[in-house]
């Protein structure tokens, strides 16, 4: 009986330790990708659908942050632009229109929720980081997302009147 109870607590304390394994630390991944330190956020709001077929999925994540050190390291960080969003990054986010004499084309939102609602909050001021995951470049037109057949995409936008991060990495 006493040889039940030990076998029975390896076993859980087996169970326990791997059930750790499969946790994310977004922080880490989001500071990985996007070239600066965003371990001093507060996560607000964290949704992750990757795990489908071929890893397809989105991760968007919202951090908070008390202080000016990421909008300082964004600054110096190349990668990051300041706002306004390019019709690339704007596209992605938000959705765009083109008009000639005779058609309208909407293009996206294409970073969106299970029901098609854009995820990405409208940033006035601060900086944003588009990264292709295809080709390894910063940045896309919106006639290359919009001619895509798939899209694996990062776009984080730093807003620095409510000094938050808005992150979604889409792969379709």
């Amino acid at each position: 009986m006493k040889k039940h109870f030990v076998m029975v607590g390896i076993i859980l304390i087996l169970m326990f330790q791997m059930s750790a394994c499969g946790s994310t630390n977004f922080s880490e991944e989001i500071s990985e990708k996007t070239g600066v330190d965003v371990s001093g956020g507060k996560e607000v709001t964290v949704s992750d659908t990757h795990g489908g077929f071929h890893g397809d999925g989105t991760t968007y994540v919202v951090l908070e942050f008390s202080s000016d050190k990421l909008e300082e390291d964004i600054k110096n960080n190349e990668k990051w632009s300041r706002l306004p969003l390019d019709k690339g990054a704007e596209t992605l986010a938000y959705g765009t229109r083109k008009e000639t004499d005779d058609t309208i084309e909407i293009f996206g939102p294409y970073m969106t929720d299970d029901k098609g609602n854009g995820l990405m909050t409208k940033v006035e001021n601060g900086y944003y980081f588009l990264f292709n995951k295809q080709n390894g470049k910063t940045g896309m037109t919106r006639e290359e997302i919009a001619n895509a057949s798939s899209l694996n995409v990062i776009l984080a936008i730093y807003d620095t009147d409510t000094q938050r991060l808005y992150f979604c990495e889409e792969d379709t």
